[in-house]
C-alpha cells in the first residue's frame, strides 16, 4: 500500500503555485499560503480523523476497518480532480476553499487508514522486543515510503508532467490529472490481501495470547527445525 502510495507532491506544488506568466488557468496560489494555511488544515483534519478513529474503529476488525478506510482516501484524493480539470471554476467555487476542504477531507481520511495500521502493529510486538519490532516496521514503512516517489516520479515523467516553474508551461500539466487519478486509485490493489494478511480480531483484542515473548512462536520454521 505505501509503495503503490505515488508521491506527485513536487508536480502538485507547481500547479498550485505557478505564477499566471507560467500557468495561465492555474490556481495561483502564494508558497507562503501553500505551504502554511493548507498544511495547517491538513494538520486539524489528521487530528480530527485520530480522535474520531478511536470511537468510530476500535470495535472493527482490522481488515473490515481497512477495507472502509483506503476506499475513503482513494475517494479524498479523487476531489482534486474537480481542481486540476478546473470544474471548481466553473461552479464558482474558490480554489482556496475547495483545496482547504480537500486538505481536511484527505487528511481525516488518512487519518483513518493510519489507525488500524499503528495498533496492529503495536499489538503484534512481542514482549520485551519492542524496540527491535519498531526499527524493523519502521523500516518497512520508511523503504515503501522512498519507493512511492520513485514511482511517482517515474509516473509523472511517462506521463510528461514536468513543471519547473518557467515561463509558459501549461502544457506541462495536461497529463497531471492522470498522475492524480493513478495516485487515488492504485492503493485499492492492496485491498484483496487484506483478508489473508491482516489478523481476524478487533482492534481491542491481543493479538499474542501465547508466548507473548516470542518472536517465532507457531512459525513452520520453530514446528519443523526447532528454531
Amino acid at each position: 500500500m505505501r509503495c503503490l502510495n505515488l508521491q506527485i507532491n513536487g508536480a502538485l506544488f507547481y500547479f498550485f503555485t505557478d505564477p499566471p506568466s507560467s500557468f495561465p488557468g492555474g490556481p495561483h496560489f502564494s508558497p507562503v499560503f501553500y505551504v502554511t494555511a493548507v498544511t495547517i488544515v491538513a494538520v486539524l483534519g489528521r487530528m480530527a480523523g485520530f480522535i474520531t478513529a478511536k470511537s468510530v474503529l476500535s470495535q472493527w476488525r482490522y481488515d473490515r476497518a481497512l477495507l472502509v478506510a483506503i476506499p475513503l482516501v482513494s475517494l479524498t484524493q479523487m476531489m482534486l480532480l474537480p481542481v486540476i480539470f478546473r470544474w471548481n471554476v466553473a461552479l464558482g467555487i474558490p480554489d482556496r476553499v475547495w483545496v482547504l476542504a480537500w486538505a481536511f477531507c484527505d487528511m481525516f481520511a488518512r487519518a483513518w487508514r493510519q489507525f488500524p495500521l499503528s495498533l496492529v502493529l503495536l499489538h503484534a510486538t512481542p514482549r520485551g522486543l519492542e524496540a527491535s519490532t519498531l526499527a524493523l516496521n519502521s523500516s518497512a514503512v520508511n523503504m515503501g515510503m522512498v519507493l512511492s516517489f520513485y514511482f511517482g516520479g517515474f509516473v509523472l515523467h511517462a506521463l510528461g508532467v514536468r513543471p519547473s516553474g518557467h515561463a509558459q508551461e501549461a502544457e506541462q500539466f495536461e497529463g497531471l490529472w492522470k498522475a492524480q487519478a493513478l495516485a487515488a486509485l492504485l492503493p485499492l490493489a492492496s485491498l484483496p490481501l487484506l483478508p489473508a494478511l491482516m489478523p481476524r480480531a478487533t482492534q481491542v483484542q491481543a493479538l499474542i495470547v501465547e508466548s507473548p515473548s516470542s518472536a517465532t512462536h507457531g512459525a513452520p520454521a520453530e514446528r519443523c527445525c526447532g528454531v
